[in-house]
């Protein structure tokens, strides 16, 4: 509706004012009944500002919320399945809502790698100097910065495993007692198995935030329900103590044993004095808040604001995680053992490209720490180790990475061995690629006849690939 007041210019002299009722009213006439006019107007502006009132005193992004996870494999285990990965379900649903908001896109993203990767690229000064997913907790609301800098892939590429699935693997894999005896080595031989974490997994990372922000005073449940009304939803830390009323309904007990979980928070209800969260301890439905047991034991919140586009290449930087043969030349010598990369930037750093410590060198002669950072967002990776007391370090780059892509249909100007800008010539991929690492070859006849002095994996992703003379 649209509405349009005319000012009226009305000057009254002192004498004015003592005239008679009958003048003024004659006098006046269209001025009052513009006023009674002008008063309608404004009672029904009123009203409908009311309803927008009424209407924002309970709000809900329950649309944008994908369903709730029954663990694959076990109908008995829903949700979580045992383990602490209560803040990886709570930014994946996060995340996955946004996705949904934004694209209208439904995804079923991987808990498992997400709470995988918050483990593994954790770095502190101990030995092991990250964490393993074999323990639960150890993170929180800040999952959601967390995800600004490394992506996920969907669920299919890594499937959440159960607690009961995670101790055979466990068992399987022969690390012992990592969790109350922990190594470095059987950290990462557990957090780099194919059962657990799926190479595949790694190269199809492609969904993460590309803004979010922290709840400046996550205790006040007007700026909660501010944010709630902007389309955000929040992952809240929560140091727990719940009166139970049922199992979807929590009020406040200061009396009650300390729970720390995190959940996401997606509505409110101002009237009813509760907050409506999406929980992972296999419920089928929303939990409600009470809005004291909000205030008295939330710890801390972060909400998405953007998300990157799905249509954006998987995060190239994912494909360094894990262990490989390595072999290089130093002072004349030949330098050979296994690398592993733990994670490609530190989590706590402001800038996530700065140089991190990266991993681990294994040779015959010890283990050597592995510094360095990433070129052209990941195509290619630099990075150094100091193998003696020289203070001068093996200083290692390859430009396309630990791979070469070559694709002789390629019609770009320029080839730099990268998967969207391959070699034309094999032989050219042949002699870029590091030592044990991969070419990928798309399908046509190559010529390729010639000596090869280092190991290599040749792959054709595709089929259709000869290596000959090239005819």
């Amino acid at each position: 509706m649209k509405m349009e007041l005319k000012q009226t210019n009305t000057v009254l002299r002192g004498n004015d004012l003592s005239q008679s009722a009958s003048w003024f009213g004659r006098r006046n006439k269209k001025a009052m009944k513009g006023a009674r006019v002008l008063v309608v107007a404004l009672a029904v502006l009123a009203g409908l500002l009311t309803q927008v009132v009424r209407a924002q005193s309970a709000y809900s992004l329950a649309q944008y919320q994908t369903p709730f996870r029954f663990t694959d494999g076990d109908p008995s285990a829903i949700g979580q399945g045992g383990r602490g990965t209560c803040w990886a379900f709570a930014g994946v649903a996060a995340l996955e809502a946004a996705y949904k908001r934004k694209y209208g896109i439904e995804l079923d993203l991987s808990e498992q790698y997400t709470f995988h990767m918050g483990k593994v690229m954790e770095l502190q000064a101990r030995t092991p100097e990250n964490n393993t997913s074999l323990v639960g907790f150890q993170g929180s609301s800040d999952i959601v910065h967390h995800l600004s800098r490394f992506a996920i892939p969907e669920e299919r590429f890594a499937p959440y495993l159960t607690n009961t699935q995670m101790t055979q693997l466990q068992a399987k894999l022969g690390v012992g007692d990592i969790v109350n005896n922990p190594t470095q080595t059987g950290y990462d031989t557990f957090e780099f198995s194919e059962e657990h974490i799926p190479t595949a997994a790694r190269w199809n990372a492609k969904y993460w935030v590309t803004d979010y922000d922290r709840v400046a005073n996550p205790s006040n449940t007007g700026d909660l329900e501010q944010i709630l009304l902007q389309n955000h939803e929040i992952v809240a830390n929560f140091n727990l103590r719940r009166n139970v009323i049922d199992a979807l309904n929590w009020d406040y007990n200061p009396a009650a044993s300390v729970e720390s979980h995190v959940l996401l928070i997606i509505g409110y209800d101002r009237d009813l004095q509760v907050f409506l969260a999406k929980n992972s301890w296999g419920e089928k439905d929303f939990v409600r808040l009470s809005y004291n047991l909000v205030s008295n034991c939330i710890t801390d919140a972060y909400y998405i604001k953007d998300v990157a586009d799905p249509n954006w290449p998987a995060q190239k930087k994912a494909r360094y995680l894990g262990i490989r043969t390595f072999e290089e030349v130093y002072s004349n010598s030949s330098i050979k053992g296994t690398l592993v990369i733990r994670r490609f930037t530190d989590l706590r750093a402001d800038d996530p490209n700065a140089q991190t410590k990266l991993g681990t060198l294994y040779t015959n002669n010890g283990a050597f720490d592995v510094n360095g950072y990433f070129t052209d967002d990941g195509d290619g990776i630099v990075f150094s180790v100091n193998l003696n007391s020289s203070g001068i370090p093996m200083l290692v780059e390859y430009t396309t990475g630990f791979w070469a892509w070559v694709d002789q249909n390629y019609t770009g100007d320029v080839q730099k061995g990268t998967d969207w800008q391959p070699f034309k010539s094999f032989t050219t991929g042949a002699y870029v690629v590091p030592r044990y690492g991969t070419v990928f070859v798309q399908p046509g006849s190559y010529a390729a006849v010639g000596t090869y002095n280092k190991p290599m994996t040749i792959k054709a992703p595709l089929g259709g690939v000869i290596l000959g003379n090239g005819n």
